[in-house]
């Protein structure tokens, strides 16, 4: 546990710093219909990878881009997988594709069933009730996109699945729609952990800023209104708004969040150096 810190639930909340883990090794996969077995796990070299890449580089299957080896994977369109994951408090991934159900320790931590969004779960509670010693198992079930889509495509018949190439119940899944096959590309149904995953380690950070700028009718002021979205353990910390210019601040402002998420405050800036987008003057 040294690598994230010391996890005690008896410690006091002081502020940790930001710590991110990539897990990128220690991956292994497997067939679901097989998955009581205990056997025939095939590692994996890295994530993110997809279902296809780890079978070419366990010389399960030929390079599909090759001759008419897009026949010779056909089948995985159809079956499910699963990945797992040695590891040892926000479990974050940036992309799943795409029906995916993340287990830690056997324990629901999330489903996903769109592949263009990132899912973050939150693993504290899981994590804090095991000994510091204790070896973690995430495991990644995906389910098969293609006979998932077309059990959405039958039960709404109501709906008019109308598309001029490939399969109809494409459009019934937030994935990659030229996965289904396209004129310019096979039909090859790739899934798997298609971005970065990691482990995340903080007391508190910043979700969010947004920046809205206005300016005085006389062009002498501009008012900046800056917001930060928060998220924290309950630890009261001062948040900070600079703004500068040729590397001098001229405006300032700070203020307290106590146990709150949100802290919003106004900017003035005397005489701005007011700038046009190009074509606009």
């Amino acid at each position: 546990m040294d690598r994230v810190g010391n996890l005690s639930p008896t410690d006091p909340p002081a502020l940790r710093p930001f710590t991110k883990i990539n897990l990128v090794e220690g991956w292994s996969f497997k067939q679901v219909d097989d998955y009581e077995s205990g056997t025939g796990w095939l590692p994996v070299n890295k994530v993110p990878s997809m279902v296809h890449q780890d079978l070419i580089d366990n010389q399960k299957l030929c390079d599909s881009f090759i001759g008419l080896n897009e026949i010779k994977a056909e089948w995985l369109s159809v079956p499910s997988g699963d990945l797992r994951c040695n590891s040892r408090i926000i479990l974050a991934f940036d992309g799943l594709d795409t029906l995916a159900h993340v287990r830690l320790d056997g324990e629901t931590v999330l489903k996903s069933n769109n592949m263009f969004r990132s899912y973050r779960a939150d693993v504290t509670d899981i994590v804090k009730k095991k000994s510091e010693d204790h070896k973690f198992y995430l495991d990644v079930e995906l389910d098969c996109a293609f006979l998932k889509a077309r059990e959405i495509e039958l039960a709404h018949p109501e709906h008019r699945w109308i598309t001029f190439n490939g399969e109809p119940a494409r459009m019934a899944l937030r994935k990659a729609q030229y996965h289904w096959g396209w004129d310019w590309g096979p039909r090859l149904m790739p899934s798997g952990i298609w971005k970065p995953v990691r482990l995340e380690i903080y007391s508190a950070r910043i979700v969010d800023v947004r920046v809205d700028v206005d300016i005085s009718p006389d062009y002498e002021t501009a008012f900046v209104r800056a917001s930060a979205e928060i998220e924290s353990e309950t630890i009261d910390f001062e948040v900070k708004f600079f703004v500068r210019r040729d590397g001098k601040t001229i405006a300032f402002s700070a203020g307290n969040v106590e146990n709150g998420t949100y802290f919003a405050t106004t900017l003035d800036i005397v005489q701005p150096a007011l700038w046009m987008p190009a074509g606009y003057g």
